[in-house]
């Protein structure tokens, strides 16, 4: 792929939701059954799911980001990004992805492995999950226990950083501009380019 500066390439989630329009909402793994009951995370049929997305992923990332260009020589400048369910399979991916594709890191908003999920990290990366001290789906002692399972499948959980906290956006925003490493100043400098604080 030959994109610009800095790309942002949002990908669909490949699950559609039972009694629900695609229009409605997808999945990124089997979250319903056909009736609307829900499918708890850590069900076989949730894995499969799962392993299922994550070769698609992988697939799709060696297939046309890794295959030539920038990307090819330079897989550490790609990030994953996802929130919830997106969290968790970004998780699971850069955990799973092969030690010749070492992106350069994953910010999870509100997206955990559940047990049962991930693989042993095959390399190291870099992580971000960021989780609300006032999440109703999830207190944080959940997601204290959800650090520790995640800190048990990484090489080095020195590498792992959980934001708990008002400042989350700002350690998201610290993140990228620590791992993103392409800047054109010039359009930096332009007089209609806006930059968020």
């Amino acid at each position: 792929m030959q994109l610009p500066q800095t790309a942002l390439l949002s990908i669909g989630a490949p699950c559609l939701i039972p009694l629900m329009d695609l229009d409605e909402g997808s999945a990124w793994f089997p979250s319903f059954t056909d009736n609307g009951d829900d499918i708890p995370a850590t069900s076989s049929v949730a894995q499969k799911g799962l392993g299922k997305t994550r070769k698609q992923i992988q697939l799709f990332l060696e297939k046309c980001v890794f295959v030539d260009g920038r990307w090819k020589d330079c897989p550490q400048k790609v990030l994953l990004f996802g929130f919830s369910q997106g969290g968790c399979v970004a998780l699971d991916l850069a955990l799973a992805m092969s030690p010749s594709y070492c992106i350069g890191g994953v910010v999870s908003v509100c997206g955990w492995l559940e047990e049962g999920m991930g693989t042993k990290a095959r390399k190291q990366v870099d992580v971000l999950v960021v989780q609300g001290t006032k999440d109703p789906l999830l207190p944080v002692s959940d997601a204290k226990r959800k650090q520790v399972y995640l800190e048990g499948l990484m090489l080095d959980s020195v590498h792992l950083d959980v934001a708990i906290d008002y400042n989350e956006m700002q350690r998201i925003m610290a993140f990228f501009a620590s791992h993103m490493t392409l800047r054109n100043i010039k359009l930096e400098a332009m007089s209609d380019v806006y930059e968020v604080k």
